[in-house]
């Protein structure tokens, strides 16, 4: 018997296929992701924080047009005598110029300063007041010898005087 061999017509491949990935391929693949992730992260938080900022200045806004309707409404023109938030917040809401005083958008639990209120003794000028997370907004007080050094440690503070 007289076999012939004759190979298959594209020739024969003795290289092994392998399925999957190497260690290598995987931790460049998990490195560049977690990468991405940390980059996503600080953009995310960023922006969280001057969300935050704008709401609050918003706020202060809204404070603001209403203790001018306020003080508009008055025999003599004053600003609430209130002493604390919360009374301002009440005298407020319950004289209509409000229908809820906003709050801070920052949960309190966080140990983050609520808005201030300061009335001066002529009753014709108020302060408000608010902690920003932006360092760097455009709209800060000045910190070193700022008005309200409450901010300090949490942020920068923004002040709204009246008038």
């Amino acid at each position: 018997m007289n076999f012939q061999f004759s190979p298959p017509a594209g020739g024969f491949n003795f290289q092994k296929k392998e399925k999957g990935f190497t260690l290598i391929e995987l931790l460049i693949v998990v490195s560049i992701l977690a990468i991405l992730i940390t980059l996503g992260y600080q953009s995310f938080t960023g922006s969280q924080k001057k969300a935050r900022d704008a709401q609050r200045k918003s706020d202060l806004r809204q404070i603001q047009k209403a203790l001018e309707l306020y003080q508009q409404d008055q025999p003599t023109p004053q600003y609430p005598d209130a002493t604390t938030w919360a009374d301002l917040e009440t005298e407020l809401e319950t004289n209509d110029y409000m229908k809820e005083v906003p709050a801070d958008p920052l949960p309190s639990a966080g140990n983050w300063p609520a808005y201030s209120y300061n009335r001066d003794s002529d009753s014709l000028k108020y302060t408000l007041y608010a902690c920003l997370e932006n360092l760097n907004d455009p709209s800060r007080d000045d910190v070193d010898g700022g008005a309200n050094d409450r901010c300090v440690d949490k942020g920068v503070s923004l002040t709204i005087t009246e008038p």
